[in-house]
């Protein structure tokens, strides 16, 4: 069921409150028009970070989709909208093998909410694009830092960011930390293998396959990441 536009059913009583809109009655006591009124769709709201933000192929080679101002935006700028994702308790936190898209709450009862994974949560959540800063260059980049209000993670600029400037993010130290290499990259090679044999046997040019490429893409990128701090720890030692 659709829903309706009010406007289209009611009116402007003459006191100022909503009331019922008259219609002039023909003479057989139907009132004018009503056999050929259409009630309307009711238009969404449009969120307000489409004003500010919009998602497009990011600068940063094998990244995807990244996160881009549509105006200028001060420095201290909230973008205006949480970080959104399914909520994970510890003990589901301890079991999740793909992190990617995980943020750490750092207050509140870890029992109840630990972090929050957006891997699944692709519509309205502009914040899920914004991508991290890996290689000097990138953090040279860096505009966004995360803040916890709440129960809720945004994102706020660090500095002026001008239109059609993509939004980059600081990971932190312990984004890769912690993580053994062999280990991840057996995780990675396995997800990629599985999502490759589902894109095989999706419908071309589905919605289903938009998703598994954008999947493979990401994975894609975290292999290179996970390349690319191998070979720097192995020049540190």
């Amino acid at each position: 069921l659709k829903r309706l536009c009010l406007a289209s059913v009611f009116g402007r009583s003459t006191t100022g409150g909503m009331g019922m809109a008259r219609v002039p009655l023909k003479s057989n006591g139907q009132r004018q028009g009503a056999a050929k009124r259409v009630l309307q769709p009711m238009c969404k709201k449009k969120p307000r970070w489409t004003d500010v933000v919009a998602v497009r192929p990011s600068k940063i080679k094998g990244a995807g989709m990244g996160l881009f101002a549509l105006r200028r935006l001060a420095r201290g700028y909230t973008i205006p909208e949480p970080y959104k994702g399914r909520r994970l308790t510890e003990k589901q936190l301890s079991r999740v093998s793909d992190s990617s898209y995980i943020f750490l709450l750092s207050r509140g009862d870890p029992a109840r909410c630990a972090a929050i994974d957006a891997r699944s949560a692709r519509e309205d959540n502009p914040l899920r694009y914004a991508n991290g800063a890996k290689t000097p260059g990138q953090r040279r980049r860096i505009n966004l830092r995360s803040h916890q209000r709440g129960r809720n993670v945004y994102f706020i600029t660090t500095r002026q960011v001008a239109i059609g400037e993509e939004l980059v993010l600081d990971y932190g130290p312990d984004y890769w930390r912690g993580m053994r290499y062999q280990l991840r990259a057996k995780e990675l090679n396995r997800e990629i293998r599985s999502l490759r044999a589902s894109l095989a046997a999706a419908k071309g040019n589905s919605r289903q396959r938009r998703d598994l490429e954008e999947q493979i893409a990401r994975v894609q990128f975290d292999q290179e990441q996970l390349e690319d701090l191998d070979d720097s720890e192995a020049e540190s030692e």
